[in-house]
């Protein structure tokens, strides 16, 4: 059953990207496949999918993206991004945030050197979502992201909203005592400082998005700069 289930998630990335960067290899062999590459001494070259270059992925019905350095003309139902202007972890967010479906299948992922195909899985919106990244993949909830964006609006996300998620995790982890105490003043100096954190931590932590979770690590690449 587990490996039907990752050859589905090949097959489905063959479907929409791989066979668009060379028809002639096999669904697995696609996932890694040479393609022309900006590099930035040896200009275009071909270079093997992901080895020294990482590139991001979205994999969908409604429209395909690889983000990198490929240097190949859009085909119908897949686009290429320049990793030069928008990495693709912002991407990726941001995708997810206003466009990724919360009603059909997707994947979502980056390739590196490391064999990607074991790492490949396809995601089921909006609750059972995927990050898919060998050794470093990680699931969130669709729907907590994007009530999650709503609700932190323009605060500072480093400055303020990050700081105090982990703030609020330290705090709930001393028993009671000075760490405890001295975290909860940290917390309301951080309030202090930014009018309306108060708030929005509370709603975050009624939400169910915490420092270290998959949404977390999702709403940190939505408000990087690029």
């Amino acid at each position: 059953m587990q490996t039907d289930f990752k050859n589905n998630a090949v097959l489905f990335w063959h479907s929409h990207i791989g066979q668009h960067l060379n028809p002639n290899l096999s669904a697995h062999d696609s996932v890694h496949a040479f393609v022309p590459t900006k590099q930035s001494k040896a200009g275009v070259a071909p270079l093997r999918l992901g080895a020294g270059i990482d590139a991001g992925y979205i994999v969908s019905e409604s429209g395909s993206y690889l983000i990198g350095k490929v240097v190949m003309p859009d085909t119908k139902g897949l686009t290429f991004v320049n990793s030069e202007d928008v990495s693709y972890e912002r991407f990726i967010a941001r995708w997810l945030a206003d466009k990724a479906p919360a009603t059909e299948p997707w994947m979502i992922g980056v390739i590196g050197k490391a064999n990607a195909q074991a790492s490949m899985q396809i995601s089921a919106p909006p609750g059972l979502c995927y990050f898919c990244q060998n050794n470093a993949g990680f699931s969130f909830d669709l729907n907590k992201i994007r009530k999650a964006v709503e609700i932190i609006g323009g605060m500072p996300w480093k400055a303020a909203v990050a700081t105090s998620l982990h703030g609020l995790r330290k705090r709930n982890s001393f028993p009671p005592g000075s760490q405890k105490d001295a975290a909860k003043e940290n917390l309301l100096k951080l309030f202090a400082k930014h009018p309306g954190l108060n708030k929005i931590l509370s709603d975050l932590e009624k939400s169910g998005v915490k420092a270290g979770s998959g949404e977390y690590q999702v709403l940190s690449w939505y408000f990087r700069e690029r």
